[in-house]
């Protein structure tokens, strides 16, 4: 089945290497539950650098939502994207050895082997990785224009 020019357009966005990238410094930085300040200033930063309009809502000390706006021209619907920060294990469990259990990205065959991607990794690259690496725009012509929001958050 040929693709729509939508999906080609939506396609033409994403820059899968920028995704793989991110994805690896994502799973790179451990953190567990409790423990995820140093993955919540990374998404700041990343998502101020794409452009967003960043909030940081501290939910407790060292833990923080981080939500990104993409305002679009207005009159349009909303569209949310969430994702946890925090991993099941923090890979320091002596039991747990091996590619997969420990934060430290492995790319291998084009596949990214990962701290099991417990709740986040991969999924909230993806959500980031629609756009350039200059920042997102809106698209000109898209008469529905809607604001995008991306939350990530702590548990």
């Amino acid at each position: 089945m040929p693709r729509s020019a939508l999906a080609e357009a939506i396609l033409a966005h994403v820059n899968e290497e920028q995704i793989v990238s991110m994805s690896c410094d994502l799973i790179d930085i451990p953190s567990p539950t409790g423990e995820e300040a140093e993955m919540g200033r990374y998404m700041r930063t990343v998502m101020e650098e794409m452009g967003l309009a960043v909030s940081w809502q501290e939910v407790e000390e060292g833990r923080a939502n981080v939500v990104g706006l993409l305002e679009g021209r207005g009159g349009g619907k909303s569209l949310m994207f969430n994702g946890h920060m925090d991993t099941s294990y923090t890979g320091r469990e002596p039991h747990l050895t091996g590619i997969g259990f420990k934060p430290k990205a492995v790319v291998k065959d084009e596949h990214t082997s990962v701290l099991l991607e417990f709740a986040r990794g991969h999924g909230v690259a993806h959500q980031l990785g629609l756009g350039n690496e200059e920042r997102l725009e809106p698209p000109p012509a898209d008469p529905r224009d809607i604001d995008v929001e991306i939350a990530v958050l702590p548990a």
